[in-house]
């Protein structure tokens, strides 16, 4: 039991230990030669009630686990120019439970070879992603909180094995995905999706997403390209700013789309670049109340075109403006289209 103050580190734990702090006890690494906690043991390390931060200056990490079973439970950990918490070897075994790691000008909690299991923590504030798994590390994460990341809210890439992502709030990645899949094996189960650039990615791996709400994305609420192989099932996806769902022209994987409900999108419900692909299968989606606006390269062509042909925009989108009071939703776009035809048709007429 350790009592109220500040414990300064860094501190090697190389034995079977329970570490519990009675009040406000912080564990503090300001040296910048080491993490302010490091597990090397081959037992089992039980640490609750903690703060764990490092110097302001330091450049290394609160926690690293370098091997045995660790659980840590209630505590708080704060990253700077290193992820905050990181386990790195095959026999690595970190548990987070009701944990916060908050802050850092790197990523939260970075997990290579390891296994990494988090249930109710709330990851925030980090320059780089919110939890990146690598090189066949193990991932479970459930009834957790990610948000307000610089990169993803959860990476898995380079080589990582296993994700499994359940119960979970994914939001505030306006730069990035709030997953992204791009090796292994990840599951999405009943994840709460938004406020993300796209909600989920899958750019290779293999990913299965079900039963999520994905919504209120800057761009897609599910996307899937490249190679990745992607089965989306009973997922909602509303209100993101271009697809609910967006199959990449350049996809080459499986990807099977059912009984998905796309309402109030920006563009399309279900956009499927690769519409001849054998490999895209689409069965008992419902989609309603898309808006079928059009993206801003298509917009931004529309707006070339018209004023090639001479049309008096100014006039157009007055009047658009007009139509759009009364609401009627994307009527400029149709105003816009509809005098461009006219207005081939008139230099048609005219060269008869």
């Amino acid at each position: 039991m350790l009592q109220p103050g500040t414990y300064k580190g860094p501190f090697l734990v190389e034995q079977n230990i329970s570490i519990r702090g009675h009040g406000d006890v912080v564990v503090q690494e300001d040296s910048g030669n080491s993490a302010a906690l490091c597990i090397c043991t081959s037992g089992t390390v039980s640490i609750s009630g903690l703060k764990i931060l490092t110097d302001s200056k330091a450049d290394n990490h609160a926690l690293y686990v370098l091997s045995g079973f660790v659980t840590v439970d209630e505590c708080s950990l704060c990253g700077n120019h290193s992820p905050a918490v990181v386990a790195c070897s095959s026999v690595a075994h970190l548990f987070l439970r009701n944990c916060d790691v908050s802050h850092g000008s790197a990523g939260g909690v970075l997990c290579t070879e390891a296994s990494l299991r988090g249930l109710n923590i709330r990851v925030s504030g980090f320059a780089a992603s919110g939890v990146e798994v690598r090189e066949d590390g193990d991932l479970e994460l459930v009834d957790s909180v990610i948000r307000d990341n610089n990169k993803s809210g959860v990476l898995v890439w380079c080589g990582a094995r296993n994700a499994q992502i359940s119960g979970c709030e994914i939001t505030g990645h306006a730069n990035c995905s709030g997953i992204l899949c791009g090796a292994g094996k990840v599951e999405v189960y009943s994840c709460n999706m938004h406020n993300n650039k796209w909600g989920c990615s899958v750019q290779s791996g293999d990913a299965t997403v079900v039963r999520c709400h994905s919504h209120q994305n800057v761009w897609m609420g599910l996307m899937v390209q490249s190679k990745g192989n992607m089965a989306a099932e009973e997922n909602e996806c509303n209100n993101n700013g271009m697809h609910g769902i967006f199959v990449g022209y350049d996809s080459l994987g499986k990807v099977t789309l059912c009984k998905n409900r796309l309402h109030s999108n920006k563009v399309n419900g279900i956009f499927n670049g690769v519409p001849k692909s054998r490999n895209v299968l689409l069965q008992s989606n419902q989609e309603w109340d898309n808006l079928l606006l059009p993206t801003p390269a298509a917009f931004k062509g529309l707006l070339t075109g018209l004023k090639t042909s001479g049309v008096d925009i100014k006039a157009l989108m007055a009047e658009a403006n007009t139509t759009k009071k009364s609401g009627k939703v994307g009527i400029s776009l149709e105003i816009m289209k509809q005098a461009l035809v006219d207005q081939h048709q008139d230099k048609g007429r005219g060269e008869h």
